[in-house]
């Protein structure tokens, strides 16, 4: 693992905010309940496509991860850069809270705040993305209708038959590898943005992941030959959603921590995570009946 700076500045913020937001007083919701649908985050990223509605919004607390080619040359190390080996995080359904007043002034907020709570919960061996999901929604002192439940999961998976992962999202019951009976949505990054200069840098200070916009992965292209069949399943499942409703397209913003280091020295294992926090806007097509923001 990376040097992890467990006494960072975020950490005392986090502090700071428990201390303040763990008032006396019960929450006292404000007169309007529901506002317009939420605002995307302003980004340079292109805007959703023509009927396009959004349909979730999520917190994803979890790790970027990363890889450092093996070397007992420690020069080689100090030159070399890791690569990327996906994320690992679990996702939280705030759509109901983005939906308020209340909680549309706290959206910048809830990142960093998850991720100063990730650092602290990491100092024990229990620690977990629910521990810390739980800790933060006690001390927003959400009323039960507002209160942000279990969504799914992003991870990275074998596509298309062409080598390498894709990223993915397994919302709403669905599993990994496609089982289940919730949308399984595959992504390929069609753009990115740097993250403005006022992001949550991460508990190492390492800086903030960029922003991304996904689409839909081109599954049709792949050679059900050259795929296994967990490959096989995962984009039969992933197909699937593309006629019935599900997800088309992914932004992740409000991003918090998650970025790599600039170069391999330093670190031990080959393999390392780098804890992140992140909003995701998730859009698709409207269904007849189907409810949507």
């Amino acid at each position: 693992m990376a040097p992890r700076k467990q006494h960072s500045l975020l950490s005392i913020l986090a502090i700071f905010l428990l201390t303040t937001l763990a008032t006396p007083f019960p929450f006292i919701p404000p007169p309007a309940r529901r506002s317009t649908t939420p605002t995307l985050p302003s980004s340079t990223l292109p805007q959703p496509a023509t009927g396009l509605k959004l349909k979730y919004i999520a917190l994803g607390i979890g790790t970027q991860n990363y890889t450092c080619a093996s070397s007992a040359d420690n020069t080689k190390r100090t030159t070399s850069t890791p690569s990327s080996a996906g994320a690992l995080a679990t996702l939280y359904d705030i759509t109901p809270l983005l939906l308020t007043p209340y909680g549309t002034s706290l959206a910048p907020a809830l990142a960093p705040l998850a991720l100063a709570l990730f650092g602290l919960d990491h100092l024990a061996p229990a620690s977990s993305p629910d521990a810390v999901w739980q800790r933060l929604i006690a001390q927003l002192l959400l009323p039960t209708d507002m209160q942000p439940s279990r969504l799914g999961t992003h991870y990275f998976g074998a596509y298309g038959g062409a080598g390498g992962t894709s990223p993915m999202w397994a919302l709403d019951g669905a599993g990994a590898g496609g089982e289940g009976d919730g949308v399984l949505f595959v992504g390929v990054k069609e753009g990115s943005a740097t993250a403005p200069v006022g992001a949550c840098k991460g508990l190492g200070g390492e800086g903030a992941v960029d922003w991304l916009f996904l689409g839909e992965a081109e599954a049709e292209k792949a050679s059900d030959a050259s795929q296994s069949k967990g490959e096989q399943k995962t984009q039969k499942r992933a197909q699937a959603q593309t006629s019935d409703g599900g997800i088309r397209a992914v932004y992740r913003v409000e991003t918090a921590g998650g970025m790599q280091p600039a170069s391999c020295e330093g670190v031990e294992d080959g393999a390392f995570e780098v804890a992140y926090a992140a909003q995701y806007w998730f859009y698709g097509v409207d269904e007849e009946g189907e409810k949507t923001c």
